[in-house]
């Protein structure tokens, strides 16, 4: 007959969310002693502030690209006023409007480099794990700021 077999901790995890909130749902296994399959939603943090920031987000993308056709158009305009006017001088950037292209050009890198964020802030509302565990001990209930 065999000893009997010993089962030990391979490690301990900490649950820090990325984003901050209240916790607005966790699931049935999210508490002491349950077992958890890996890529389960264990809790959800409140999403509508961080829905409402991607909305935002989104609205400031479709403003610069707005900008950023109006700067064109008043660019092209420029530039075949200044060659009808002057046709054999070379158009300079300001008259062409190239600086405020390339600053409306900026402007959208970054309204879509907010945007990415928000969506990446709002999928983080929604923690698990990527392996499979169990709850040793757990404080996290609903409406608990996290």
């Amino acid at each position: 007959m065999s000893p009997p077999a010993t089962v030990s901790v391979r490690s301990f995890v900490n649950v820090v969310p990325q984003v901050t909130g209240r916790i607005a749902w966790v699931d049935e296994t999210f508490d002491d002693g349950g077992v958890f399959a890996a890529d389960t939603p264990l809790f959800r943090i409140e999403q509508e502030d961080y829905k409402n920031a991607l909305d935002q987000a989104k609205a400031s993308v479709e403003q610069a690209k707005t900008a950023l056709a109006i700067e064109k158009a008043e660019g092209a305009a420029a530039q075949e006023e200044w060659k009808t006017l002057n046709p054999d001088k070379a158009i300079p950037d300001l008259v062409a409007r190239l600086p405020q292209l390339r600053q409306a050009e900026a402007t959208l890198a970054a309204a879509e480099a907010q945007k990415a964020d928000a969506a990446l802030a709002l999928s983080r509302t929604e923690y698990s794990l990527r392996y499979a565990g169990r709850i040793v001990e757990s404080d996290i209930e609903v409406g608990k700021v996290v």
